[in-house]
């Protein structure tokens, strides 16, 4: 019902709905009491004055007010001193832009040699650390080998002598004979040798992987 009192202030219903509300508000007080309040602010609504839409300045108003200003001031409308110096502001601007790349390009140049030098330094200290770590695990390997067969295997307990077996059957040299041995310590003690001359000539007692000369026939 109170969605039609609008409505009904404004005349818009039709008789069957005027007739409903009539007969409505002679039964409800806070509907009676709405329909009072909605009467009083459509009459205030009825005395304000319409807005009157202020026409757009034509297209010469803008000039003719730099005009009015300008005759009044005795400002000077425009610049000359500023497209004289676009050109020569350009040149400078093209001079500060070369000196930048040039600069950055020498940068980039100067840090890449650097990189270069480092990456070989560290691919070269690798390659020789893995040489040494080779030749430790031979020489373990070696010492290994020896010490097991100088051990009398009648002192052995039955555990000892199956891990002995699973040793030898791992062994690098089991599968050589005496001449394929010979040539292989030889092959190790050239890589050996190579490798102490790459990281320092003059240091003749270098020994990483502790290798004992007598046992290598030196």
């Amino acid at each position: 019902m109170k969605s039609l009192l609008s409505r009904f202030v404004t005349c818009e219903l039709t008789r069957k709905e005027n007739q409903q509300v009539k007969e409505h508000l002679a039964q409800c007080a806070e509907c009676k009491q709405e329909l009072e309040t909605l009467k009083s602010t459509y009459q205030l609504l009825s005395q304000v004055k319409p807005v009157v839409k202020m026409a757009y300045p034509s297209e010469d108003f803008l000039p003719q007010v730099r005009r009015k200003i300008r005759n009044q001031t005795g400002l000077i409308p425009e610049q000359k001193i500023l497209p004289k110096l676009i050109p020569a502001l350009s040149s400078v601007a093209m001079v500060l832009i070369g000196i930048v790349v040039f600069n950055n390009i020498r940068v980039n140049q100067e840090a890449a040699k650097q990189a270069i030098a480092v990456s070989a330094a560290m691919y070269e200290e690798t390659t020789i650390a893995g040489y040494l770590d080779e030749l430790d695990a031979l020489s373990q390997e070696l010492v290994v080998s020896q010490m097991l067969e100088e051990i009398p295997g009648s002192d052995l307990t039955s555990l000892e002598n199956e891990l002995i077996t699973s040793i030898d059957e791992d062994d690098l040299f089991s599968s050589m004979d005496e001449t394929e041995q010979e040539i292989f310590i030889n092959q190790i003690l050239t890589q050996y040798q190579e490798a102490k001359d790459k990281i320092n000539p003059d240091w003749v007692q270098l020994d990483p992987v502790g290798l004992n000369p007598t046992f290598w026939g030196g």
